[in-house]
C-alpha cells in the first residue's frame, strides 16, 4: 500500500498535480483571482515548483505586501505563506519582496 501511494504521489508530482488536484494553471488563476483590482503589486517571476509557489515582485508600499499576503491565506490550499526579501526597490518605487507558499496541509511544516 505504501509503494502504492509513492507512486502516485510521483505521477501526481509527474503531471503537476498538486494538493487537491490542482493543476499549475489552477494555481495561477487562483492567485489571480486572489488579487484586488486596486492592490498595486507587480510580479517579475512566479514559480511553482512540487508544493511550493514562489513569488517574486514589488509593490507601491510594505501596506500593500501584507494585503497580498492576507489575501492570498485565504486559498485554504495555501498552507504557509511566507513574506520575505522586503527592500526598497529604487528601481520601482517602493518595496521589493519574495513570498513562498506552502501546498502542504494545514499544520505541516511544508
Amino acid at each position: 500500500m505504501r509503494e502504492a501511494v509513492r507512486s502516485a504521489h510521483e505521477r501526481a508530482d509527474a503531471l503537476g498535480v498538486y494538493r487537491g488536484n490542482l493543476s499549475a494553471l489552477d494555481l495561477l488563476s487562483e492567485i489571480s483571482a486572489r488579487v484586488p483590482q486596486d492592490l498595486e503589486v507587480v510580479f517579475e517571476e512566479l514559480s511553482i515548483d512540487r508544493q511550493m509557489v514562489r513569488i517574486r515582485g514589488y509593490s507601491k508600499s510594505f501596506e500593500g505586501v501584507d494585503r497580498l499576503r492576507t489575501e492570498l491565506s485565504k486559498f485554504e490550499p495555501f498552507s504557509q505563506i511566507q513574506v520575505s526579501e522586503i527592500q526598497s526597490d529604487e528601481k520601482h518605487g517602493g518595496k521589493s519582496f519574495s513570498v513562498t507558499i506552502s501546498m502542504g496541509q494545514k499544520g505541516e511544516g511544508g
